[in-house]
């Protein structure tokens, strides 16, 4: 008998490998897909902010900042959560191959987020002159925000179909609708307007016509995948079960846009407006540093979802780590060469921009945390955990106002940055631990040391060469010493050793 159970108990567990195995290379292959459109975004959105800021001057800059940033925190109130369920739902179903159910949260979600969306961009078009008089001091800002109400619906549509992409695991969709054409209908737009005499007033409309491009596309590849045309009876709805969902997710992700605003918001109250300005530099080169940690959260989020539907703690496990630590080793890099060449890359916006320096560097400390702690928060939301997300949320939020408000007014853009590394390092922390207790999973193993190891050993030799030799004095020896670390870098990776999945 045992003789006979033995093959079968090796069956069993090579098909748990096997599983686990693909569920890692499908993740990927999409992190890779998404990081290379990236890669493109980021590359595209910093010639795009040094077009910006060197053409519109701080001033202005800072006005065209706050208008996007006003219109964001109302987009991401009028999204209701939806562009996260969209994920999780469709995923699960999809997984169950449950039309039905896929359609019926679609109609949920495009039904909800386009109602709010359009009753909030009304709010704001009418309430546009007492924000811009009352809150920002700048009545100029007035016409740019009625501007960014009328945007605010064709936003919040875009971001659900970019959810219904991931949870259908397309992430191709995105990437090129959002990372690819938005960019280029923005690149093209703005330069021939460089010419013609731009203004915030018709940058922030560049970025209007970006998204509706965006949303056309991305209608007609999900048509491709899941067809439009079909009965409105034919779907399942399960309002219950994503409003449960969705709320505490709006809530939470509410807050989240509300603690990015809110520094901007008090930078522009108590700080000349050309500090937002600075600000928005510092946190738009910090995004360097980012390039690979939205990429492996979108990818790896239908497959939390799917795998805890499932009750596969196996191989969640297995998926958790091997992301956290792919999250840790890719970032990482970039992150030690914003903090190296801090001055050098903020002087390319600009003189007036090399103040933000220090910010830079506080802001890269602070996403070095968060690569460092996992994707903790994002197994935590997939797991069906949003009432957690939602006091996770509220807890970070009251310590960005805390932190903000004392140190904002007394060191401007360099108590901003401050603020959020206090703040988000205590929230990642907290996740870590609710991580290891509700789902009994930690993102550390013996790979994620040796990783780590070799992060250590570039850091001692990145700081001490620049000590040395003072390599960010020249831009091209700034380069010769980045691409050194690199390679370094590599080289140290490979000999502390890879693991499997990560070869």
């Amino acid at each position: 008998m045992s003789s006979e159970i033995a093959p079968v108990a090796k069956r069993k567990a090579q098909q748990n490998t096997s599983a686990a195995d693909a569920a890692i290379l499908t993740t990927a292959k999409g992190s890779g897909i998404l990081a290379a459109g990236k890669v493109v975004e980021t590359g595209g959105r910093f010639v795009l902010a040094v077009l910006l800021a060197r053409i519109l001057g701080a001033d202005q800059f800072g006005q065209y900042t706050l208008a996007l940033a006003t219109t964001a925190l109302v987009g991401s109130i009028g999204k209701v959560g939806m562009d996260s369920a969209v994920v999780r739902f469709v995923a699960v179903y999809t997984g169950n191959k449950d039309e039905a159910g896929v359609w019926g949260v679609l109609q949920i979600a495009l039904a909800f987020a386009l109602s709010a969306s359009v009753l909030l961009g009304l709010g704001l078009f009418f309430l546009a002159e007492p924000i811009a008089l009352r809150i920002y001091h700048e009545p100029q800002l007035a016409s740019l925000l009625r501007l960014g109400a009328v945007m605010v619906p064709i936003a919040v549509l875009n971001d659900i179909l970019i959810g219904a992409s991931r949870g259908f695991k397309r992430m191709h969709f995105p990437v090129l609708a959002q990372d690819i054409v938005h960019l280029l209908v923005r690149l093209v737009l703005l330069g021939g307007l460089a010419f013609a005499g731009l203004n915030a007033y018709l940058a922030i409309l560049t970025y209007g016509i970006a998204d509706l491009v965006s949303v056309i596309i991305l209608l007609y590849l999900l048509n491709g995948v899941f067809s439009w045309k079909r009965p409105l009876r034919t779907a399942r709805r399960e309002l219950r079960n994503t409003l449960n969902y969705s709320v505490p997710l709006f809530l939470s992700e509410l807050l989240k846009t509300f603690r990015s605003d809110i520094q901007t918001i008090l930078l522009g109250a108590t700080y000349a407006v050309a500090s937002v300005g600075v600000f928005t530099v510092a946190n738009k080169v910090n995004m360097i540093g980012r390039i690979a940690s939205f990429s492996l959260m979108a990818s790896a989020e239908p497959a939390f979802a799917e795998l805890h539907a499932k009750e596969d703690r196996s191989q969640l496990q297995h998926l958790y780590r091997a992301t956290s630590r792919w999250m840790f080793a890719l970032n990482f890099p970039l992150v030690l060469l914003t903090i190296l060449f801090a001055k050098p890359l903020l002087a390319i916006f600009g003189e007036s921009f090399i103040s933000g320096s220090l910010a830079l560097i506080l802001l890269s400390l602070t996403t070095l945390v968060t690569v460092s702690t996992g994707l903790a928060g994002t197994v935590i939301e997939m797991a069906g955990y949003t009432r957690l997300k939602l006091i996770n949320s509220i807890s970070q939020l009251a310590l960005f106002v805390i932190t903000s408000v004392l140190f904002i007014p007394r060191w401007g853009v360099v108590g901003a940055a401050s603020a959020a590394l206090v703040s988000i390092g205590i929230t990642q922390i907290a996740r870590l631990v609710q991580t290891a207790i509700l789902l009994r999973m930690q993102p550390y193993d013996v790979w994620f040391a040796r990783a780590a190891a070799g992060a250590a050993v570039t850091t001692a030799l990145a700081f001490y060469t620049r000590w040395q030799f003072h390599t960010d004095a020249n831009i091209i020896v700034a380069a010769i010493h980045a691409a050194t670390i690199l390679i370094v870098y590599a080289a140290a990776l490979m000999l502390f050793g890879l693991a499997p999945q990560d070869k």
